[in-house]
């Protein structure tokens, strides 16, 4: 079956180019499925000059320049319902998954990962999946293969089959965007998919993208109280790490932490 790539990119032309675009082609993705999706005609024009064409084919403008939640409910309007979407940030550097002896190596056929993850969320009735959230083997060891519980998929490469209804829409928290989107599709369909052998390389807040700008503990706190008056009971916020951002669980009431 078919499968849509959209990556939204705000200034970062050459971290796409390096990154997410080389990474597609490695993994065997054609380039016939990537559409690149940018705020303004300005940041088209530049990134045109900087992308070898043949490594996507199209870009989108969709007027919603630094805007994280624009560029997704845009990306979301753009397809048609049905249409198998994967969303990659600009700066996915690698696919892993755990080998055979608990490592992480990259996947070298990331069309047949995606192929098998959207599989994976129809046979345990989930409309959204994606990877493990840590980048790290030792958390990842041990667990099930696959797991449709609420639970946390992080934003930079997630699959869903549009449907055009309400979950599909974010906005509001953009520093926290990614845990309102698994909090509504589990809210709207009890089910969430969650790769536990997969994971990410990336550069979440290099210079440029979506949430680098403007970022703080202040305001990602802030934003984590709108998701907690949103879904009273889900969201579970842990301050004993060294970091400034806090450790978030999603979790529904008498559910186990996955």
């Amino acid at each position: 079956m078919s499968y849509e790539v959209a990556v939204p990119s705000f200034r970062r032309a050459d971290v796409l180019a390096k990154a997410t675009l080389a990474t597609l082609a490695r993994g065997g993705v054609s380039p016939g499925r990537v559409t690149v999706f940018v705020g303004s005609q300005a940041e088209a024009d530049d990134y045109s000059d900087c992308l070898d064409p043949a490594s996507y084919a199209g870009m989108v403008v969709t007027g919603a320049e630094g805007d994280i939640a624009g560029q997704r409910n845009a990306i979301v309007r753009h397809y048609p319902a049905g249409t198998r979407l994967l969303c990659a940030d600009d700066d996915l550097r690698a696919v892993e998954q755990l080998d055979g002896a608990g490592r992480l190596q990259e996947v070298t056929d990331l069309h047949a990962l995606i192929e098998d993850g959207f599989a994976a969320a129809a046979a345990s009735g989930a409309w959204l999946w994606g990877g493990y959230a840590a980048r790290n083997a030792m958390f990842m060891r041990g667990r099930p293969a696959v797991t449709s519980g609420l639970c946390y998929i992080i934003g930079a490469l997630h699959g869903t089959t549009l449907r055009h209804i309400g979950c599909e829409l974010i906005g509001g928290v953009p520093y926290v965007e990614d845990f309102q989107r698994c909090l509504r599709y589990w809210s709207h369909d009890g089910a969430i998919c969650r790769l536990n052998h997969v994971t990410l390389r990336t550069s979440y807040f290099a210079r440029g993208g979506l949430q680098a700008a403007g970022r703080t503990p202040q305001l990602f706190a802030a934003q984590l109280r709108v998701l907690q008056g949103e879904f009273p009971g889900l969201v579970h916020v842990h301050r004993g790490r060294r970091s400034p951002y806090p450790e978030v669980q999603l979790r529904a009431p008498g559910a186990e932490v996955i």
